[in-house]
């Protein structure tokens, strides 16, 4: 994940490239930074400390505060659901990799220069062999001389 916000500072600053584990909810511990979707917004995903956790039936009961925020979330998650656990991060990273997340950059990035090296192999498959560098005419088959 990259982290787009600053609610984490000190800790994680903003930008970082940020490698999370997904594991049980039940295994969340307090004091670990867990990544989680927005309980207002489901398409939007946090990443905070966790305050408090607790099992009531088969919820997971959760507050959550970033380092830098002064309010917390509370939230469930199903017991046999999952978040991801910060495992570490890499300051500034991130930038580097938001351009690349569209679509689009993928296929500038990752599709393109795959298919220009399927194409130069290709090519040099088809092309003929005679007379390019490192190549050798086949050999003329044993005992072909002259009568």
């Amino acid at each position: 994940l990259v982290v787009m916000s600053g609610s984490m500072e000190p800790a994680i600053p903003t930008g970082s490239l940020l490698l999370v584990r997904r594991i049980p909810a039940a295994e969340m511990a307090v004091g670990e930074v867990v990544s989680f979707r927005h309980p207002d917004d489901p398409g939007r995903l946090l990443t905070h400390r966790v305050q408090s956790v607790s099992v009531e039936g088969d919820r997971v009961m959760v507050e959550t505060r970033g380092d830098a925020n002064t309010g917390a979330e509370k939230w469930a998650v199903s017991g046999s659901g999952t978040v991801g656990r910060a495992v570490w991060h890499l300051p500034l990273l991130g930038y580097l990799v938001v351009p690349i997340q569209g679509v689009a950059a993928r296929i500038l990035l990752l599709v393109a220069p795959a298919l220009a090296l399927a194409v130069l192999l290709l090519i040099d498959i088809w092309r003929p062999g005679v007379g390019r560098p490192g190549r050798r005419p086949a050999p003329l088959p044993a005992g072909g001389g002259a009568s």
